[in-house]
């Protein structure tokens, strides 16, 4: 015990010395090496007129032109808080891992595969849940964006004042009552009349958004003198992220369920001045980014909610057999949908749910 105690003092004392210890990044081998150590040419990139330490979700895009397909198109990208990137409407990497502050990690990606000769659209959805972040969430509380060209090819997609942004009104956090301690970040109450919907792709009218608000150059951990987030590599591989369906209805209420849904995509429809309730269990818990495709329903309002169990109804309160539902009661945190009477509008929360059971309402 005593020699254990003595090393980690001699730890703590390399530590406190100025130490540092750099994890292998994932995808190290495709990291040009002056973006380890120093000055990235990269800004940190912002909406104007915006608070940077405020909730908040926000769209950025840059218009790309290629003389050709390359085969390699390396970036590396990062955020405050959280940020989900696209090309030509594709996603292709979501993040950024969590760290800390001297420790901010960001992702390298190859865009290739996703690029074409001529224009190109690369978008990202950066948000800041500020007060309502998850507990485990760090933040240097100033919400940004920033994109770094691995190479001198691929240094037109840095973030710079040619990127385009806008602050999408659309989002609003949406608190729930749950029972016991909560630690996660909020629901998501959005409404679909303020969505600028197809953002996303390349034939989106961008030309009424403002030029991105540009920071500080972003910069590598150990870079000297730096006064904000020190950057490096994610020692881990992404997340799986897969397509994946329900797997049985459990109830429903004034709602015509086909048989085959919904292992098989089919449509719902709910009748005007009607509430319908539907209960899908996964048969496991699960933990994803729902997506809900929905048309029509200007006026009214969809909740999606989530939960590991339905609650027996009885003090103290008790969630039993996991399995059964009959004669409980479903209480989980939230999200909610209100249509615009668009047809085929796409809903997929902007954080990952945990699961067995989702109810909608």
């Amino acid at each position: 015990m005593k020699k254990l105690f003595l090393l980690t003092l001699a730890l703590l004392a390399a530590a406190t010395a100025g130490a540092q210890i750099h994890l292998e990044g994932y995808r190290q081998s495709d990291i040009a090496p002056r973006w380890t150590e120093g000055r990235w040419d990269a800004r940190w990139i912002s909406v104007p007129g915006e608070p940077l330490n405020a909730y908040g979700v926000y769209v950025f895009r840059k218009t790309l032109n290629l003389p050709s397909k390359p085969e390699r198109y390396v970036v590396h990208v990062s955020a405050d808080n959280r940020y989900k990137l696209y090309v030509n409407g594709h996603l292709v990497s979501l993040g950024p891992a969590r760290g800390d502050i001297y420790n901010w990690n960001y992702e390298t990606v190859d865009l290739s595969p996703w690029l074409r000769q001529g224009d190109n659209t690369l978008a990202a959805e950066v948000w800041n849940f500020v007060e309502w972040k998850p507990i485990a969430q760090i933040s240097f509380n100033q919400t940004g964006l920033i994109v770094q060209g691995n190479g001198p090819d691929e240094q037109g997609a840095n973030t710079d004042g040619s990127w385009k942004c806008l602050r999408n009104d659309a989002y609003a956090p949406h608190t729930t009552g749950v029972y016991g301690y909560f630690a996660a970040g909020p629901g998501e109450r959005v409404d679909a009349s303020r969505y600028p919907w197809g953002w996303q792709q390349p034939d989106y009218d961008d030309s009424a958004w403002a030029a991105a608000r540009v920071g500080m150059e972003g910069a590598a951990k150990g870079a000297r003198d730096y006064p904000g987030r020190l950057l490096v590599p994610t020692p881990i591989p992404p997340m799986e992220y897969a397509e994946d369906r329900f797997s049985r209805v459990r109830q429903s209420e004034n709602a015509r369920i086909p048989d085959a849904f919904p292992r098989s995509a089919a449509s719902i429809t709910v009748p005007a001045r009607t509430k319908a309730r539907i209960l899908l269990d996964n048969d496991s818990l699960t933990t994803a980014y729902l997506s809900l495709l929905f048309s029509g329903g200007r006026g009214s309002q969809i909740t999606v909610a989530y939960a590991e169990a339905l609650y027996m109804d009885t003090a103290p309160l008790s969630k039993g057999n996991r399995d059964e539902i009959e004669g409980k009661k479903f209480v989980g945190y939230e999200d909610i949908i209100l249509p615009d009477g668009g047809s085929d509008r796409l809903f997929t929360s902007l954080w990952w749910r945990t699961w067995r059971y989702v109810q909608l309402t």
